[in-house]
C-alpha cells in the first residue's frame, strides 16, 4: 500500500546529542564519545546519563516546525530494556519548537545492572509528530554489567567495616594509651578482594 508522508513539514528537525556529540538517528553502535555506552557499571548501582533533544528547524512557521511529542514519548525496548529507565524526558503533549531549542528537562536515561555480568543492550525510540503521523528518532544504548572488587581494610587480622567511627582494640584502630613522646605502631593489612 502506499503511504502518502507529504503531510509532514521538511521544517522540523530533531538532533539528539550526549556529551555534547549528535548521535545519528538509527545508530544501532553504542559510543562512549556519545553517552550511548553507559560503560562499567557495578552490579547493583546506577549510572546515569544525559540527552539533549533539540529541534534545529529553520524554515517555515513556527508552527511548521513545531514537533510534538507521541504518547509514549519514549520507549526503551530490547533484550536488556528493564535495567534501563527514564529518569526524565518529554511527555505526551510537550512541544519542542525549532531554531534550535533545547527540550527542557533533558532525557536522562538510567542504566541499573543486573547479574549475570556482561554487556546490557537496549534501544531508545524517541516518539513525535510534526502536524500528523508519528515519527520515531531511534538509537542503541548499552551498559557493561561488573562486579568491582571491594577492598578489605584489616588490623589486628580482624576486618574494619567501611563508616566505622567506633575505635577498637581488637581491630587496632584504638591504640590505647602512652606517654608523650611515645609511640604505638600498629600495622593494617588492605586486601582486594
Amino acid at each position: 500500500s502506499f503511504e502518502d508522508f507529504s503531510i509532514f513539514t521538511i521544517f522540523a528537525n530533531l538532533v539528539i546529542s550526549g556529551n555534547g556529540v549528535t548521535i545519528a538517528n538509527g545508530d544501532m553502535i553504542p559510543s562512549l564519545t556519545d553517552f550511548t555506552d553507559f560503560g562499567d557499571v557495578n552490579i547493583g548501582s546506577t549510572q546515569d546519563n544525559t540527552f539533549v533533544l533539540r529541534n534545529n528547524g529553520t524554515g517555515g512557521t513556527s508552527s511548521s516546525r513545531r514537533i510534538t511529542f507521541s504518547s509514549p514519548s519514549v520507549v526503551i525496548s530490547g533484550v536488556d530494556a528493564a535495567q534501563f529507565s527514564i529518569i526524565s524526558g518529554p511527555n505526551p503533549g510537550n512541544t519542542l519548537n525549532g531554531l534550535g531549542t533545547v527540550f527542557s528537562p533533558n532525557l536522562v536515561i538510567r542504566f541499573t545492572p543486573a547479574a549475570p555480568v556482561w554487556f546490557k543492550n537496549a534501544t531508545i525510540t524517541v516518539r513525535y509528530t510534526n502536524n500528523a503521523g508519528v515519527l520515531t528518532y531511534v538509537y542503541a544504548i548499552r551498559g557493561n554489567a561488573v562486579t568491582l572488587p571491594e577492598i578489605d581494610v584489616q588490623g589486628n587480622a580482624n576486618s574494619i567495616t567501611d563508616g566505622d567511627i567506633t575505635p577498637s582494640i581488637v581491630d587496632f584502630t584504638d591504640f590505647g594509651s602512652t606517654s608523650v613522646g611515645g609511640s604505638i605502631l600498629r600495622t593494617f593489612f588492605i586486601y582486594n578482594t
